[in-house]
């Protein structure tokens, strides 16, 4: 790649004064800081090969879609091997299963998926004219294997679940330094696959009623060894559960103090992938936790209450800013003078005077930790979806942040139904 940097901006990028450089011999002319940034330059898509076999297509007559999610039908064995999830387990490794992968070009009227991939990090033999001039001993194997075996699994999920125990204690500990050890016992791991194998055992945990670590946002496309595995280490996990459960039900005498009160709302977090619902999981899935320590929060009515008095204030200050002070002592805080009947906590105001009606979830954990709503609070907002706002409390002890969902929760949110109200059918 031609370089296209100013004089000026190459000399943030030194070069080694060693005199290295020659190359084969295991030493990069370029200083670290500089093969940095070079290779964080190097995008996932959209790259020359792609843009190349795209522009072929479209000259013959092709067309196409890109980055589709599309479903592909995988013995057990492959799919673990692939790394995709499913969405019906398998109980044998000839019998397939529906998993899902993101080609980088769709034909959907053919019927084809193509995948465009580079050589340098796969290292096939006939491929190594393409490869580095640095580090040539390096050459005879793959940079990065596809598969994570089971050690590999194991020492990443042990870590994580020690990291959250000292979390849920309200200890501090350093997850650079503790990426960086689990890198030395996972040679072939970079620091960005470990935090990604993170994400995944955050998702896990929270498809089965516990919390995160927080920083580690919950990737749900992970592989049916990792959720077994997490389920076997929490079989008998009792400090961990013994911390959870401490935690979801600390009491809450007033909300944190906030110097801004308008500079806890932030935008809402973006899913990077689409979590498998309960009804989507095999049932042993369902049950390696005792109980869902989520739920237990949500039934935490000091916590509720203190994130419900935080937006009182926030709303107060925020109509007031906006010299509307008529219209900020009117806010009610109906789930108290009317009851929690109504589908919403607090009756507030836009600053043309329209009504807004917020319904407050609050929660000491991740921002993409679930939240529980009623079948009340769920037909209130789609019958007001014009006034209805959610307020997301998280991070609530610690640092507490908020962001609004406004609308209909069926249409802002992935709705999974974990109870239902039941009748026996009628004879006939």
């Amino acid at each position: 790649m031609r370089d296209r940097l100013s004089r000026e901006r190459r000399s943030a990028f030194p070069r080694p004064s060693d005199g290295s450089g020659v190359r084969g011999e295991g030493k990069d002319r370029l200083s670290r800081e500089r093969r940095s940034w070079n290779m964080s330059r190097i995008r996932g898509k959209d790259t020359t090969p792609e843009r190349i076999v795209r522009s072929l297509l479209h000259r013959m007559g092709y067309r196409f879609r890109l980055h589709v999610r599309i479903p592909v039908s995988l013995s057990s064995s492959n799919e673990e091997r692939a790394g995709v999830r499913s969405r019906k387990p398998s109980t044998h490794n000839s019998q397939p299963s529906t998993s899902f992968v993101r080609p980088d070009i769709v034909l959907a009227k053919h019927k084809t998926a193509i995948f465009v991939h580079g050589c340098f990090w796969h290292r096939k033999q006939s491929c190594l004219s393409y490869g580095p001039n640095l580090n040539l001993a390096l050459n005879s194997e793959p940079i990065m294997p596809d598969d994570w075996s089971r050690e590999e699994v194991e020492a990443c999920v042990a870590d994580y679940l020690d990291m959250l125990l000292i979390e849920l204690r309200g200890e501090e500990f350093n997850k650079a330094e503790r990426n960086r050890r689990l890198q030395q016992l996972l040679p072939q791991r970079s620091r960005g696959s470990i935090e990604w194998k993170h994400q995944n055992i955050s998702a896990v945990l929270v498809q089965l009623g516990l919390p995160y670590v927080r920083g580690y946002k919950p990737r749900f496309n992970y592989q049916e060894l990792l959720r077994i595995v997490v389920e076997e280490r929490l079989t008998g996990a009792t400090p961990l559960f013994e911390a959870a459960e401490n935690a979801v039900a600390q009491p809450v005498v007033a909300p944190p103090s906030v110097e801004d009160i308008l500079s806890i709302l932030v935008p809402p977090p973006v899913r990077d992938d689409e979590p498998r619902t309960l009804r989507d999981m095999p049932r042993g899935v369902r049950k390696p936790v005792r109980r869902n320590y989520l739920e237990d929060e949500a039934r935490n009515r000091a916590l509720g209450l203190a994130g419900e008095e935080l937006v009182l204030r926030f709303e107060y200050e925020r109509l007031c800013r906006a010299n509307q002070r008529t219209l900020a002592d009117r806010i009610d805080h109906v789930a108290n003078t009317q009851g929690d009947h109504l589908g919403f906590d607090i009756m507030s105001f836009e600053v043309d005077g329209r009504e807004r009606l917020i319904e407050v979830k609050t929660t000491q954990f991740g921002a993409l930790t679930p939240f529980f709503a009623s079948r009340n609070e769920v037909d209130v907002s789609e019958s007001r979806d014009a006034n209805y706002q959610l307020y997301r409390l998280f991070n609530f002890i610690r640092e507490p942040k908020m962001f609004t969902l406004g609308g209909s929760l069926g249409r802002t949110c992935d709705l999974d139904s974990i109870q239902f109200s039941a009748i026996p059918k009628s004879s006939g």
